[in-house]
């Protein structure tokens, strides 16, 4: 769960088990209600594995990541790219 305030440059950022992610504007979220169903954030496939973090993000954040294997990956998240809610992206490795 994350806080969004009103009219923030905001985006929701998603990564992946396998190292996709890709960053969301807020509007294409519906508002939901107690009892919602929820709505598909990504496409979900063995290729890009399950989500494992998501955040609420701006231009001018940096993130790091951390592999099972130790190494640590920093991305400026003016360098995720944009895509639609239900898409899938390519892996950050190679951004």
């Amino acid at each position: 769960m994350e806080t969004i305030f009103p009219n923030s440059k905001c985006t929701l950022l998603a990564i992946t088990k396998n190292g996709f992610g890709k960053r969301t504007d807020l509007e294409e979220y519906r508002v939901q209600t107690r009892g919602g169903k929820g709505v598909i954030t990504y496409k979900i496939t063995p290729r890009t594995g399950e989500i494992v973090g998501i955040r609420i993000v701006n231009e001018t954040d940096d993130v790091m990541l951390i592999t099972d294997t130790g190494t640590i990956i920093r991305l400026n998240v003016s360098n995720i790219s944009v895509l639609g809610r239900s898409t899938q992206r390519c892996n950050i490795n190679e951004n």
